[in-house]
């Protein structure tokens, strides 16, 4: 005790700390802390067991200094990463409603730039097929075959027959499509079922450049008002509806005499009135 009271508290104070960051496997009685101990409580100073008592006290009050200071450490900890979690949660919520908007606009775009591109083409489309229309004299190299429903001697000579011609232009794979469309519009119009038709012909085929494929029809009619009846047919609608946007058609309106019309038996007659009509050798209709 002759060191000072505040030294010596300072010495155990120590101890305490000492003890206290030992592994509890090294505290044994070889310890060098337990010794000390020891020696306290065994009288060899005066009132040795109540500064043992008191170096436990330094011990304990020691641990719950440092508990409570981790207990504040945690609590702080856990704010933070609180407080962390909630600025991720409200980047993540703006973040997601910025990609959101991004892939929206994107989309947006490609959808504007994918309807340019298609009008582009259907321009191109029609470009190029106003380029082979206008050269185009030969008939076609196929055809479901000329028919005349109303005989050539029963039409009244000097009369004008309203006459329609079709041409188009799209891709090849629609070659079956429109063959199967038209031979079943080509049945009702050949065999009666549609009233005043006077004749019939047309086909598909592939361009020689094997990259497109061609069609046309022509109708030949005993009034302009039985051409306007099934232009407003659910026959006609049907089948323009089937191919609307996907070929560029070009139309021909003229009339013709009876004596235009070819033999129907006579494959060249046919074909040569094909060439007539490609030709622009009749008289256009001027009106609506």
């Amino acid at each position: 005790m002759k060191v000072g009271l505040h030294t010596l508290v300072n010495f155990y104070m120590d101890n305490a700390i000492s003890i206290a960051n030992d592994p509890v496997e090294e505290i044994n009685p070889d310890s060098t802390y337990f010794h000390r101990i020891y020696k306290y409580a065994n009288d060899e100073l005066q009132s040795g067991q109540e500064i043992a008592g008191g170096l436990f006290k330094s011990i304990l009050i020691y641990q719950h200094d440092v508990i409570t200071s981790m207990n504040d450490n945690t609590s702080i900890t856990i704010i933070a990463f609180v407080v962390i979690m909630f600025v991720i949660l409200m980047q993540l919520v703006f973040l997601s409603r910025e990609i959101g908007s991004v892939v929206s606009d994107y989309y947006g775009m490609s959808d504007i730039i994918l309807r340019f591109l298609s009008e582009i083409r259907r321009l191109q489309e029609n470009i190029d097929a106003t380029g082979v229309y206008d050269t185009d004299r030969e008939p076609p190299p196929q055809s479901v075959g000329y028919r005349q429903p109303i005989e050539k001697e029963r039409l009244e000579v000097g009369k004008k027959y309203f006459c329609v011609a079709i041409w188009g232009l799209g891709p090849c794979h629609l070659l079956k499509k429109f063959n199967k469309v038209f031979r079943s519009m080509y049945e009702q119009l050949h065999d009666g079922t549609i009233a005043g038709v006077v004749a019939v012909d047309g086909g598909g085929s592939i361009t020689r450049d094997g990259a497109r494929v061609k069609v046309e029809n022509f109708t030949v009619w005993n009034e302009r008002s039985d051409m306007l009846k099934f232009f407003h047919s659910q026959l006609h609608q049907d089948a323009v509806a089937a191919f609307e946007g996907q070929i560029a058609f070009r139309v021909r309106r003229f009339w013709c005499h009876s004596g235009d019309l070819p033999d129907a038996k006579d494959r060249d007659s046919v074909n040569s009135f094909w060439t007539e009509v490609k030709s622009d050798n009749f008289e256009a209709f001027t009106g609506k």
